[in-house]
This record gives C-alpha cells, sequence and structure tokens, in this order.
C-alpha cells in the first residue's frame, strides 16, 4: 500500500497467549521531547520521521468463538505514501530468508566477499527492488551468523581444553 508498518502495545495473559495486538504506521506519533532536547548531545538528532499518522490495525482475541477479531481500523494517512517501486525498500518489508542465507553462507565459505554476493543476488532476481532486501541487511546477517560461529567454537576450545 506504500507505507511501512510497525508493532505498537501486545497485551498478554497469564497462560502466555496474546490477547490482543496493535499495528501502526511507521510514522505514528511523534518523538519525545527529552530526545530532541539534550545539552551533552555529541551528535545531531537523527531527521524527525514521525509525523503524527493515525492508521491503526487492532486484534483482540475472543475466548468464546476461539479466534480473532479485528476491533479497530483506520486506513487514512497524514503523509504522501511511497512509490509503488520503493515499497520494498520499507523496513517492514524487507527480510533476508533461509535460502538466500544458506546460498550466503555457501558463498562466504569459498571466499565471495558480501557485496559481491550482493552484486549475484540482485543479477539472479532481476533487480533490487525484487531481492527482499538491502546490502546492509545481507552483511547484519553475516555478520551474526559470524558472531554464532565465533561463540561455539570457543565453546568448543573451552572444552577441549578442560578435558585435556
Amino acid at each position: 500500500m506504500g507505507f511501512s508498518i510497525r508493532k505498537d502495545r501486545k497485551k498478554v495473559c497469564r497462560e502466555n497467549v496474546v490477547v490482543s495486538r496493535k499495528w501502526v504506521c511507521s510514522r505514528q506519533g511523534v518523538r519525545a521531547k527529552k530526545y530532541l532536547e539534550h545539552v551533552d548531545r555529541l551528535r545531531a538528532p537523527r531527521a524527525e520521521t514521525r509525523v503524527g499518522c493515525k492508521p491503526v490495525f487492532r486484534v483482540r482475541y475472543d475466548v468464546k468463538m476461539r479466534e480473532y477479531i479485528v476491533t479497530h481500523f483506520v486506513s487514512k494517512h497524514n503523509h504522501p505514501l511511497v512509490a509503488p517501486h520503493c515499497v520494498p525498500f520499507l523496513w517492514s518489508h524487507r527480510s533476508v530468508t533461509s535460502a538466500d542465507k544458506a546460498q550466503t553462507k555457501a558463498m562466504r565459505n569459498v571466499g565471495i566477499s558480501t557485496g559481491q554476493i550482493m552484486d549475484l543476488m540482485t543479477i539472479q532476481s532481476g533487480g533490487f527492488d525484487k531481492v527482499g532486501f538491502v546490502r546492509k541487511d545481507l552483511h547484519n546477517t553475516v555478520q551474526a551468523d559470524r558472531k554464532v560461529e565465533l561463540k561455539i567454537s570457543g565453546e568448543l576450545s573451552f572444552i577441549h581444553s578442560m578435558a585435556a
């Protein structure tokens, strides 16, 4: 539709069941003044993206019917929507799939750089707007995998040293 969403509120009951959930436009609300009025700020604040947009989608769990019901929906935005060709670059629309992660890991194992992998995936999918993520997302995924591998290898080396 041309906008990004974010999770807002969630209520969970004692049985760890989500009783209600609310999603809003990513431009909903405004930044708190306390974050803008820091005297000892080292950097300039990031650009303000929130403009008080009102769209909301709220559901609640109906115990009798044993299903989720939409209880509130507002669709009117107070800002221009993103052009259709730019929608895949919205934060809530981007994700690295498990297949992409596996392909990336295989290519990393033979020495291909993250940038080259991204270029290849862009060509394979037919354009940047069809990949499903941006270069930074792929880089973050590679770094997260490396961190896990380092932790596991560190634990294994600790176990081997204890056994020796």
